[in-house]
């Protein structure tokens, strides 16, 4: 009997293990996919978000109730930009500051230089809550002026 009391715990000790793992795991498993459902019911909504020709940004501004945002800087602005155009600029802070005077639930038609800051400010809109945002492909330097 005495050969058999190792063998015997180490039974024990592993049945042991594996039920308390296994308690473990189910509670974490099901807390992950509820957890996984939230998110992406949070993040599936009708937002339209997207970056479009030079063509089809002149016929959104053509449609009017929007909001022109030009995110360059004070100086690229005062250089030229797209008729109504409101200047925020990204890199300077402005536009984090005064992103929440627009209105979330009208389109926000935005555009920098060449795209790069004008898709940070679109994704933070997005992460806002801005239901129609739409990014100029190529910037103002893509725009027929």
């Amino acid at each position: 009997m005495k050969n058999n009391k190792p063998l015997i715990l180490l039974l024990l000790a592993t049945i042991f293990l594996i039920a308390s793992c296994s308690e473990d795991l189910e509670p974490k498993t099901k807390k992950e996919v509820i957890t996984k459902e939230v998110e992406s019911t949070e993040n599936n909504t009708s937002a339209i978000i997207k970056d479009i020709s030079p063509e089809a940004f002149k016929r959104k501004i053509a449609n009017g109730n929007r909001q022109l945002i030009d995110v360059r800087t004070p100086a690229e602005y005062s250089n030229g930009t797209i008729e109504d155009a409101i200047n925020l600029d990204f890199n300077g802070g402005v536009f984090e500051n005064e992103y929440e005077n627009l209105d979330p639930n009208q389109t926000v038609l935005i555009f920098c230089a060449s795209g790069g800051r004008s898709t940070k400010a679109k994704m933070l809109l997005k992460e806002r809550g801005f239901q129609e945002v739409y990014n100029l492909i190529g910037g103002y330097n893509n725009w027929p002026h």
